[in-house]
């Protein structure tokens, strides 16, 4: 008892227990802290649970399969509590976060469908991590993350890999924490989990997801964490850009009543962690954590993707934000072959600006569309050409064999395709019918040379 007054009167936090802090990318989950401090001391789970975290109240096995994640590793009020207790007895930062915790104020506090029932693990940072293991440390150098019980995340962020659920051997899912051997082990079988089949996901996949779920396994909120105040003055800028953006609005393109959007708005209920996901996929973003952004970042953002099909506030400073990023989208559509390449003039007409206005703002893009639209003519009449010396031949072989006069309006007379001369001169299609002409009395005189022989 002196020591901890001692401790605690020169400012030091006296622990218990010690372990390594094995964070890299992401947080380590607290179960995994659990299994580690119970393998280094050799503490059965059980035994450790529930004298230090349960107020001695007996557990049963089964309390580890799922319940220990959705109590330990969540952001229910009960998850704040049991944290700040295993912080104390590994002598760290009480507010410390190796859970979800930091989301308890932007999300309900029963946190539905956060934790996956299933533990899941990525079999390659399980080889790397043993490979790292330290000599004669008995704490183990395996430990799982905490994005890995996130029910959405089903991929590893380090590998693009899938997170395996099940053992490669006995095919049996796993305990969030094992009662009978260390982390990165068969609960049942005892093998070891990093030997498994890699099921890679593609690279722009991969770089979408770590976007998307960046609020989750990113470890940023020791300098960052979202805050309802901020979610709730967002949505009313977004309304005062938007006009048309009311909680009506909003809960049609979520697919959830106005009525839960308003109270959104009051401050009166927490979202879900699903409709923060739907509500993000409405206004375009790439992932939830931008609901959270400052302000002005967030509503620059919404405006630029344009995935809100309303009209702004006339007022607003993001109108000319708005039509340079539409008219930049469109430019490098058409440099890219996605839209037809048209002038300048009609470019300047379809998005009610002034020739002059585009080459001022976007003179590199513009001289690009415009070698764009050069090729783009060339090719469009070269295959014309080639369209109207075949039918040119075509009609001259008629004639020959009708016995007709050879004219210019006789052979265009048998023409199939008769648009396809509008952009022609007379003198051009005159070239054209010499040139079939010509080809015809070769192959004339071609024939007659064979049956002579």
């Amino acid at each position: 008892m002196i020591h901890f007054e001692y401790a605690g009167y020169y400012g030091y936090n006296p622990s218990i227990f010690m372990i390594h802090d094995r964070s890299i990318t992401g947080p380590e989950s607290n179960t995994s802290r659990i299994s580690r401090v119970s393998l280094k001391y050799g503490i059965p789970p059980t035994a450790f649970v529930q004298h230090y975290l349960n107020d001695g109240k007996a557990l049963n096995r089964e309390f580890f399969q799922f319940e220990v994640a959705t109590c330990l590793n969540s952001c229910t009020p009960k998850t704040k509590r049991l944290e700040r207790q295993l912080n104390i007895l590994l002598g760290v930062d009480s507010d410390k976060c190796n859970s979800y915790s930091f989301l308890e104020d932007v999300v309900d506090s029963k946190a539905h469908g956060l934790i996956s029932k299933q533990r899941k693990w990525c079999h390659l940072c399980y080889q790397e991590r043993r490979d790292k293991r330290r000599p004669f440390d008995n704490s183990n150098a395996i430990f799982d993350d905490l994005y890995w019980s996130m029910d959405r995340i089903n991929i590893c962020m380090l590998h693009a890999v899938k997170l395996s659920s099940s053992c490669t051997w006995c095919k049996k899912s796993q305990p969030y924490i094992s009662t009978t051997v260390e982390i990165g082990h068969c609960h049942y079988c005892h093998a070891f989990l990093g030997n498994s089949n890699t099921i890679s996901i593609n690279e722009q996949e991969w770089l979408q997801l770590r976007e998307v779920f960046t609020l989750f396994y990113a470890n940023t909120y020791s300098e960052y964490r979202p805050r309802k105040a901020q979610l709730v003055k967002n949505l009313k800028a977004l309304r005062s850009i938007f006009p048309s953006a009311t909680s009506r609005y909003l809960g049609d393109a979520m697919g959830v009543s106005e009525d839960i959007v308003r109270k959104w708005i009051s401050g009166s209920r927490k979202p879900q962690l699903d409709t923060l996901f739907l509500l993000q996929k409405a206004l375009g973003l790439f992932g939830p954590h931008q609901l959270f952004y400052d302000t002005q970042v967030f509503l620059k953002k919404v405006a630029l993707n344009g995935r809100i099909a309303l009209k702004l506030n006339k007022k607003s400073e993001y109108n000319s934000l708005m039509l340079e990023s539409r008219i930049s989208k469109f430019l490098n559509g058409v440099i890219a072959g996605q839209h037809e390449p048209i002038s300048r003039t009609k470019i300047a007409q379809r998005f009610g600006v002034s020739e002059s206005y585009l080459q001022r703002r976007f003179s590199g893009l513009c001289q690009r569309v415009s070698d764009a639209l050069s090729e783009h003519r060339f090719t469009i009449r070269s295959q014309q050409v080639l369209r109207i010396e075949y039918q040119m031949e075509q009609a001259v072989s008629t004639l020959i064999s009708k016995d007709r006069t050879i004219t210019l309006e006789n052979a265009l007379n048998y023409f199939t395709q008769k648009e396809i001369i509008k952009n022609f001169q007379d003198y051009e299609l005159l070239v054209f019918l010499q040139k079939a002409i010509d080809t015809q009395k070769a192959k004339r005189k071609k024939n007659r040379s064979k049956n002579i022989r």
